[in-house]
Order: structure tokens, then sequence, then C-alpha cells
């Protein structure tokens, strides 16, 4: 938060120097979707700490952090930023050591 309180401040002084108006932060659009996507966020990090605590710090953590798999495939599937078979190997080859790290991980852990 203190970082992004510091961003906000240079970026209005850059503004003031230039001369140009700050932009809106569209409060009355964005308050329902921010509100939503900040009760998932902590909805999501309430469960990553269950399962953390359930499952042991070599399960739980590991497995909670194969969340950046699923960002990966929105990225790839959905919003298609992998173009070319050159980007999906090398997802699928990070996809495959992440997986292989959480499996490595699980088994070491007893």
């Amino acid at each position: 938060a203190i970082v992004t309180c510091g961003m906000w401040v240079l970026l209005v002084l850059a503004l003031r120097i230039q001369q140009r108006p700050i932009p809106s932060l569209q409060l009355r659009v964005m308050w329902l979707p921010g509100s939503i996507a900040g009760i998932v966020w902590s909805a999501g990090n309430f469960f990553s700490t269950c399962a953390t605590v359930l499952l042991g710090e070599a399960i739980g953590y590991s497995s909670c952090q194969a969340a950046i798999m699923v960002s990966g495939l929105w990225g790839l599937l959905y919003y298609k930023e992998a173009v070319g078979s050159f980007g999906t190997l090398m997802w699928s080859l990070g996809a495959c050591t992440c997986t292989g790290g959480i499996i490595l991980l699980a088994t070491l852990s007893g």
C-alpha cells in the first residue's frame, strides 16, 4: 500500500509538471467490480492459509503456488498471449517444471 501510494504521488506530480489532467478513478463505475475482486482475492488468501495449515507447508504452500499455472492457462487459452508453438512450448515446459517441484515437495515431506 505504501508503494502504491508513493507511485500515485509521483504520477500526480509528473502530470502537474507536464500540466496534464489527472485521470479520474471512475469510482462510480469501478466500486462494484473492485469490491468483488477484493473479496475474491481475500477469500483466496484465506483458503490458501487454511490449506497450508491443514496440509503442511510442503504440500499446502506449494499447491497454492500452483495458481500461477491457472493464470498461465487463462493467458494461454482465453487471452491468446502466447502466439505460436514456441510460446506454448515454453509455457508447457514451465508448467511441467512447476508440477514436478510440487510433486517432489509432496513426496519428500513424508
